[in-house]
């Protein structure tokens, strides 16, 4: 059964008013048990007479078989996140800003099945560069992450580009060793396909490299010489597939998503310049995964995707601002 992302918030919504179950063993199930269940999810049927106000709250789902109760915790599982991997100059060290999903929260339960698709990624990423460099022991980089579906994202925008190959390397063969299963990553489109296709080579269960084709707002330092000109919304992952249509996914870290499609002939030159451009850096970095002896069957299997990443509004005013007077553009 699938849901709307609507639901699945309105869902997990419910589920996070102190209504978790404290064991996991199978209570009697309650008279009404499969109207409640309708409730969680499909919350506004049309055949209801009850107010609004009543159905806020979901005393009964406790009383639910746990088959039941896991199938509803399985509803609340987000999308796929772009978890941005970001360097913090004051540490020398990377982290990330991407929200733990909620119902890892929401209590004991929730947690055990959520961790059944979630793996906490913890490791320490502080680096040393030279011995008068600001440097802090221990920083430890933690998220957590659901290989089958999150891409991981080294961007440009936390690090100057003059370091930025040294860093990426570092974190892959820190990654490599505490969890090799990682399956999707992302890269700046700009990104030397050098760079880091050597540090890909131990990832055996790769899938995807996503291409950023254009961060019009980094988080930190590094900005594009043309700033944009349209509006700017939360983080958006344009997906562009191998068909006659560009597809476009979009969706916040809220996990609210609309989906919508470019025509080959409407995108015009947009899409011929992307597809272009996609398919020689995927050329270049099946060529270079094969010279580094990944397995052939492995690159043969790769999928290549671009990702338009925009940050939000409040950002881009920021840096407008700055950019009057003048000023440096950083942001945290």
């Amino acid at each position: 059964m699938a849901l709307g992302h609507n639901v699945k918030s309105s869902s997990l919504d419910l589920l996070m008013e102190d209504h978790c179950p404290e064991e996991l063993s199978t209570p009697a199930a309650a008279p009404d048990a499969s109207q409640a269940a309708a409730m969680i999810i499909n919350p506004n049927p049309k055949d209801w007479t009850e107010s609004s106000k009543s159905l806020r709250r979901f005393k009964c789902f406790p009383k639910l078989p746990i088959e039941l109760r896991l199938k509803i915790w399985d509803h609340a599982l987000p999308d796929e996140h772009v978890i941005e991997v970001l360097w913090n100059e004051t540490t020398w060290s990377f982290a990330t800003d991407c929200a733990i999903p909620p119902a890892l929260h929401a209590c004991s339960e929730s947690r055990t099945n959520m961790l059944r698709h979630y793996t906490c990624l913890e490791f320490n990423t502080s680096m040393l560069y030279e011995d008068d460099e600001p440097q802090a022991d221990n920083c430890i980089f933690r998220t957590y992450i659901d290989f089958t579906t999150d891409i991981l994202y080294l961007s440009y925008a936390s690090c100057a580009l003059e370091r930025a190959g040294w860093n990426f390397r570092h974190f892959l063969t820190q990654l490599q060793e505490i969890s090799p299963d990682l399956q999707h990553i992302a890269f700046d489109v700009l990104k030397p396909v050098d760079m880091v296709s050597s540090k890909l080579v131990k990832f055996k269960k790769l899938q995807t490299i996503s291409l950023v084709f254009s961060d019009y707002f980094p988080k930190i330092g590094l900005v594009w010489q043309n700033p944009p000109k349209q509006h700017h919304q939360p983080i958006t992952s344009h997906t562009l597939k191998y068909e006659e249509d560009l597809e476009l996914l979009r969706y916040s870290p809220k996990g609210a998503g609309v989906d919508r499609k470019i025509d080959r002939n409407a995108g015009g030159e947009l899409y011929r310049s992307l597809r272009r451009t996609l398919e020689f850096k995927g050329r270049m970095y099946s060529q270079t995964l094969i010279a580094q002896r990944m397995d052939k069957e492995i690159v043969d299997e790769l999928k290549f995707k671009a990702i338009d990443v925009l940050r939000e509004r409040k950002e881009f005013s920021k840096y407008k601002a700055l950019q009057r007077k003048g000023k440096t553009v950083t942001t945290g």
